[in-house]
């Protein structure tokens, strides 16, 4: 429900030397219509290895997500998985995703999305690309997740002593034990 089908249709027609590869997992009504168009192809298989296979042989990878109540706050993994071959990513322009915007061509419609697919067609920058694998290196579960349990702790432990959190009582007990 979050693919934009109608830009992908638009992508496959309006670039018809583009080879349009959409892998892994059971295959919908509109892709498999999608399929009928002469460059696009659909990989249907074991859903992330089949994925994971696609983006490894992309030269570009696309993120053509709708704008919806839903993906406003979406934080897509395809996203790090992607940046962390160093590929360029051309994806919809997501709010949650606006604090990374150097790190990915983003448009807000089709036209800016062929646009931007024309920019990323010629991004040879290898600086760029080791940005974006530092970037999603960053970003690994441990990483993230070590960062989320350390505050989660932090919370439970002004929660646990009666102080709200958040608070200037809190922040002093904080400083004090880091003391």
């Amino acid at each position: 429900a979050w693919l934009d089908h109608r830009l992908l249709a638009q992508i496959a027609r309006a670039r018809p030397w583009f080879q349009i590869v959409l892998a892994g997992g059971p295959a919908a009504p509109a892709l498999t219509a999608l399929a009928a168009l002469p460059n696009v192809h659909l990989r249907e298989g074991s859903g992330e290895a089949e994925r994971a296979a696609a983006r490894l042989a992309a030269d570009i990878v696309v993120l053509p997500f709708r704008i919806l109540p839903s993906t406003r706050t979406a934080d897509p993994p395809e996203l790090y998985d992607a940046l962390a071959l160093g590929r360029p990513v051309v994806a919809t322009r997501l709010p949650a995703l606006a604090p990374w915007r150097e790190l990915f061509y983003s448009a807000e419609d089709g036209d800016a999305f062929l646009a931007q697919l024309d920019r990323a067609v010629h991004d040879r920058d290898p600086g760029a690309a080791g940005r974006r694998r530092a970037f999603a290196a960053g970003n690994l579960w441990p990483e993230r997740g070590g960062s989320l349990g350390a505050e989660l702790e932090k919370l439970f432990a002004e929660r646990s002593r009666g102080i709200p959190a958040g608070s200037p009582e809190a922040e002093l007990v904080g400083h004090l034990e880091a003391e």
